[in-house]
């Protein structure tokens, strides 16, 4: 079985997603502190505590992965996740506030991850694209708090399938199911190769979308095969981009 290449669509459309998406991220932290300075200054008890940011923070954090991640699994360099945490945690450190914030991470490495990230595609059944990161978070002003905590962000593709039908023309359904971080997630983009000749070439499918994260495809493919070698090549709605292949038989 010959393995499909994803055929990225270069690096202009993950570089404009990841400026906005940091962009965002450092605008709801500006926001949040600027509240928190008005909120200082309005009452003397300081009942504002720095506690409540902390949510603000982790979300600045996961829309830097999830960003980096997306530029990432559609061409762009591993070095971009990084290159943004570190932007993040400069944006942070110099901004005019109440409290200090320090923001240090460190990129996970085991069997699968490599300098915090993932991405395995082709695997038979099996597509995974996802990054890994642990942080420290110190904060000093009225109240000190460290905050030690990690974020994984991880677009799964589960795909199978078997066709009906004799000779050359063989019906094949699919079942398709996508997962972010483990919960079942929406495609933004589905798109169905079948190897014919040593080639891959696209489907025409049929999908119908259970609205759960979970896809029914099917498609006409005409070969003189036994087996029908697919490709599901999958984007979720947060832009990141993954594919699994499987072998369909008879059934």
């Amino acid at each position: 079985m010959k393995t499909l290449k994803h055929k990225f669509r270069g690096n202009s459309s993950g570089q404009l997603l990841v400026v906005a998406a940091l962009a965002i991220a450092m605008l709801i932290a500006s926001a949040s502190i600027y509240v928190y300075e008005l909120g200082v200054e309005q009452n003397s008890q300081g009942s504002l505590q720095t506690a409540n940011f902390i949510p603000v923070i982790k979300q600045c954090t996961r829309n830097a992965l999830i960003s980096s991640l997306a530029n990432i699994s559609n061409g762009g360099s591993r070095t971009v996740l990084s290159a943004n945490l570190e932007e993040l945690a400069e944006t942070l450190r110099s901004l005019k506030q109440q409290a200090i914030f320090q923001l240090a991470f460190s990129l996970h490495n085991d069997s699968n991850y490599e300098s915090g990230v993932w991405l395995l595609w082709s695997a038979e059944g099996f597509g995974v694209s996802s990054v890994y990161t642990n942080f420290e978070l110190s904060v000093q002003g009225a109240e000190n708090l460290e905050l030690n905590y990690a974020l994984n962000i991880t677009t799964t593709v589960l795909v199978e399938g078997f066709y009906i039908g004799n000779g050359d023309e063989k019906n094949v359904t699919l079942m398709c199911r996508i997962y972010n971080e483990g919960n079942p997630a929406q495609a933004k983009n589905i798109s169905i190769f079948y190897e014919l000749d040593e080639a891959w070439v696209p489907a025409n499918p049929l999908v119908l979308d259970f609205g759960n994260g979970t896809y029914i495809i099917s498609f006409t493919a005409l070969i003189t095969s036994n087996n029908v070698h697919i490709s599901a090549q999958v984007t979720d709605l947060r832009g990141i981009f993954s594919y699994a292949n499987a072998t369909c038989i008879k059934a």
